[in-house]
């Protein structure tokens, strides 16, 4: 049996004074979105919500062609003008929508989902799914969890979403508008 040992070196965020940076209270911190639901799928919502903040050019072709004419009714229910995401183009305003929370974020997450061949589950997502969005993507997904201050890193990729996860009644994502490199 042969065994694989692969072994990170992550750098520690520091400030102009090289103190660490540290997340005392998510709610102070500007650089951080939540996303707000009341779903299971979080990680989902983080990684478009990523896509549309860090990476507006790779969130179109994502969806280029890949939504269903049902996720199109949805997109386009009581719009003025009809959406065209799945011809690869995304509006400002379709972006803030996503970035929000808005409706079209858990239509937009729903789709990555099915896109990527990644169940929804009752306990939401986990870290093996966030390795499998990644790969299904062609983008790479740093996840730092709050709680046990793990990181979660996987392949290396010049397309990155930064992701946070705590727990506070349930498992809940949220995604930094740039990298942890920088102050936040």
């Amino acid at each position: 049996m042969d065994i694989t040992i692969k072994l990170l070196k992550i750098d520690i965020p520091t400030d102009s004074g090289r103190r660490v940076n540290k997340i005392i209270t998510v709610n102070s911190k500007h650089s951080i979105i939540k996303i707000r639901n009341n779903d299971t799928i979080c990680l989902a919502r983080a990684i478009v919500v990523g896509l549309a903040v860090q990476n507006s050019e790779k969130l179109p072709d994502s969806f280029r062609s890949n939504l269903t004419e049902d996720d199109l009714k949805q997109i386009n229910k009581t719009r003025q003008s009809k959406s065209q995401i799945n011809e690869g183009i995304i509006s400002d305003n379709e972006k803030t929508y996503l970035i929000d929370g808005r409706k079209l974020q858990g239509v937009v997450a729903k789709a990555l989902h099915r896109m990527c061949s990644i169940p929804i589950k009752e306990t939401g997502n986990d870290f093996q799914d966030a390795k499998a969005f990644e790969e299904q993507l062609n983008i790479e997904i740093q996840v730092y969890n709050l709680e046990s201050r793990h990181i979660c890193k996987g392949k290396e990729n010049h397309i990155k979403i930064y992701v946070l996860m705590y727990f506070k009644h349930r498992r809940i994502y949220l995604c930094q508008r740039r990298s942890p490199q920088g102050r936040i």
